[in-house]
Parts: C-alpha cells; sequence; structure tokens
C-alpha cells in the first residue's frame, strides 16, 4: 500500500508516491505474530520465496518483511509437481 506526500515547490504543488516504512522483525519475531513455526520461515527464505535481510545493529540476525510475509501467507506459490 502507497500513500502520497504533497510537496510545495516555487513552480507549484507535486505528488509523489513514497513507498511506506517496512516492517522487518526476526524470523523468530514473525513467526509468533503470524501464527506459523519458525523453520516454516526458513523453508520460505531457502526457496526464495521471502526476501532476506540483516540487522545492522548489534549481533547478525535474519530479518524479514513483515508485509512480505503477510502477502506470501495469503497468496502461496505453488509447488513444482514431483
Amino acid at each position: 500500500m502507497w500513500y502520497y506526500a504533497r510537496m510545495s515547490i516555487a513552480a507549484g504543488i507535486y505528488t509523489v508516491d513514497v513507498p511506506p516504512k517496512p516492517e522487518r522483525k526476526t524470523v523468530e519475531e514473525a513467526a509468533a505474530e503470524i501464527g506459523v513455526s519458525a523453520a516454516t520461515i526458513w523453508r520460505y527464505l531457502e526457496r526464495g520465496w521471502l526476501k532476506r535481510y540483516y540487522s545492522r545493529i548489534g549481533r547478525l540476525k535474519t530479518m524479514v518483511d513483515m508485509r512480505e510475509l503477510r502477502e506470501l501467507r495469503e497468496n502461496p506459490p505453488s509447488e513444482p509437481a514431483n
């Protein structure tokens, strides 16, 4: 979901699309909030269905974007047939 920011410049008013700030949580926090196991989220990361982010403060932790995770849970990719 995008929201709009209005900027006033001497020539007039311009509307600019500004993406919302990502809500990133650790794998364990995301699993607890969504109600799945951490192994499920790790599986999504390993298969490339979910993008991996890293914390920049303190110890290196794998983070996931909650918006991406919710979209993935609502529209899961189809598994390849074996």
